[in-house]
């Protein structure tokens, strides 16, 4: 591609070589250092051949030494066609006006890609690029990139790495989160965080309890609340006198399921205003240059309800070399808006339906549902739904562990 654009530029020739000598000449030709390219033989003492124009013309000496003749067949490059067009003079022009306007656009940034993101999403960073310096239309040579990485990683904790690099007008920003949350707790005083015990995570009956290491303090059937300690870390020693004479600490580690019980409850407007298409449809075409915009003529009135769709592209030259180009349309969709009452029976669907979303909810977190106690009354303009849905959960949670002294540690150092 670039050898191309190269020999565009320069202008070259497709010549016809003829002459009992054609071989001698092109020896010459290329000790010279002239290129010579496409060589394709068209008959024993005829041959056809490609040359630069700067070339041709410093090769009537080796025609004379060989006596062999070059007749022009083709001429091709940007010196013929401003020689052609020399009398006219916008187009040159608007040649070159052209090609100063894509070296200007060659040096700013006109797009941005994010790649690796899930938690955030591509606007919170295109901002925060904005932010700082890094955003769409920033000269490249003001984006300092080591800088850039270092501060996504410190602005952002879910960010564990990133990496950012220019291609063309592309910038693009790779990003890996860490998508485990820190649901520890920190360490208070008088607390271990290396060793842990297990806490009741919420109010529950406790269903079954299967203890692998610890000490455990409830068993099946017993209430608890929530941030009590269902199996301890801490085992007590006990010496002949049986006093305690040492804590052995490790952390608790058992699986833990109880009884949990969810209120429920949500209230359906008896009437609600419904948006409706009415398929009516008006469409405006763009093209946007450099932030300003400009539209096709709107021949219709504006409707007094709708909303809008916009469809665009941007320009771009190469898969990396962007500009800040973009053409699209927007389309106008016509709305209406339709009074809607709802019967117990519609109500009582809708309700339905999004209790089963909720239970679906629960079941993706590993909650098994046991039975569900939900009615339905009309109260007013509201539609009212409440009631109790019993499940079994995993209710255990890790705790730092609190250190204990030793009893009758403190008067022996005293």
């Amino acid at each position: 591609m670039i050898l191309r654009i190269y020999r565009f530029l320069c202008g070259y020739l497709t010549l016809l070589l003829s002459g009992r000598k054609a071989g001698r000449f092109l020896n010459l030709c290329t000790r010279r250092g002239m290129n010579i390219w496409n060589v394709v033989l068209e008959g024993e003492d005829r041959c056809r051949l490609n040359m630069y124009l700067k070339d041709f013309r410093n090769v009537r000496p080796l025609c004379r030494k060989t006596k062999t003749r070059l007749r022009i067949q083709k001429r091709r490059g940007l010196p013929f066609v401003l020689y052609r067009y020399r009398k006219r003079v916008i187009f040159p022009a608007a040649f070159l006006a052209a090609a100063g306007l894509l070296f200007f656009c060659s040096r700013f940034v006109w797009k941005i890609e994010i790649d690796g993101n899930s938690r955030l999403s591509d606007d919170t960073i295109i901002r925060y690029l904005e932010e700082n310096n890094a955003g769409f239309g920033t000269a490249k040579k003001e984006i300092d990139l080591e800088k850039l990485e270092l501060s996504l990683r410190r602005d952002f904790p879910q960010i564990i790495w990133a990496s950012s690099y220019i291609e063309g007008t592309r910038l693009v920003v790779e990003i890996q989160e860490n998508l485990k949350e820190d649901g520890g707790s920190s360490a208070s005083d008088g607390a271990d965080a290396s060793c842990t015990d297990l806490i009741a995570a919420k109010d529950a009956v406790i269903d079954s309890i299967i203890t692998r290491s610890g000490v455990p303090l409830v068993k099946a059937g017993d209430p608890v609340a929530a941030g009590d300690v269902l199996v301890s870390s801490r085992q007590e020693i006990l010496d002949d006198a049986g006093n305690v004479r040492e804590y052995f600490y490790q952390s608790a580690d058992a699986d833990i399921t109880g009884r949990v019980t969810y209120p429920y409850e949500e209230k359906i407007p008896a009437a609600v205003s419904e948006k409706k298409e009415t398929g009516r449809e008006h469409t405006v075409y763009f093209v946007e240059f450099f932030g300003r915009r400009m539209e096709t003529p709107k021949i219709f009135n504006d409707f007094d309800l709708f909303y809008c769709i916009e469809d665009y592209r941007q320009l771009h030259l190469t898969d990396h070399f962007y500009l800040p180009v973009f053409f699209g349309k927007r389309s106008f969709i016509e709305q209406e808006e339709q009074e809607k009452t709802y019967s117990k029976e519609e109500a009582e669907q809708i309700a339905a339906a999004h209790l089963n979303q909720f239970l679906s909810d629960l079941e993706e977190n590993g909650v098994s549902i046991i039975g569900k106690n939900v009615m339905i009354d009309k109260i007013g303009d509201f539609y009212q739904v409440s009631g109790t849905i019993e499940a079994s959960e995993p209710v255990g949670a890790k705790a730092p562990t609190e250190i204990l002294q030793i009893p009758g540690q403190d008067e022996e150092h005293e």
